[in-house]
């Protein structure tokens, strides 16, 4: 993987992984919302830990 691209998604994915999770108390009163962004949380985790193990395969 190119260095400059997995860095790239890499800080983008931390930084919605934190928008997401400064949002995640104020949909606590919305069960829809909360689910979103539940789920929102999982995928930008799995695609952090994808990033990760790509960088770590590459040669």
């Amino acid at each position: 993987m190119n260095p400059i691209a997995a860095r790239v998604a890499y800080t983008l994915s931390v930084i919605f992984l934190l928008l997401a999770l400064f949002a995640l108390p104020y949909t606590l009163n919305n069960p829809a919302s909360f689910t979103i962004d539940i789920i929102n949380i999982i995928i930008l985790l799995i695609f952090i830990i994808f990033i990760v193990i790509r960088v770590r395969q590459s040669p």
